[in-house]
């Protein structure tokens, strides 16, 4: 997100967030900041049994 003042400065936020992708290139899990360990670890852990060898 931007907002600019009067003189054309901008501060510029950014999402802590995470997309997980697939050997596809599909997202396939997105991991934020209040996601524990153990959901993001069961999460990447799903992917990975997922994706064919």
């Amino acid at each position: 997100m931007e907002k600019r003042d009067s003189s054309g400065a901008y501060d510029m936020t950014h999402s802590s967030a995470v997309y997980i992708f697939d050997t596809h290139g599909h997202a396939r899990l997105l991991a934020t900041e209040s996601d524990s360990i153990d959901t993001i670890t069961h999460g990447l852990r799903r992917v990975i049994d997922s994706t064919p060898s």
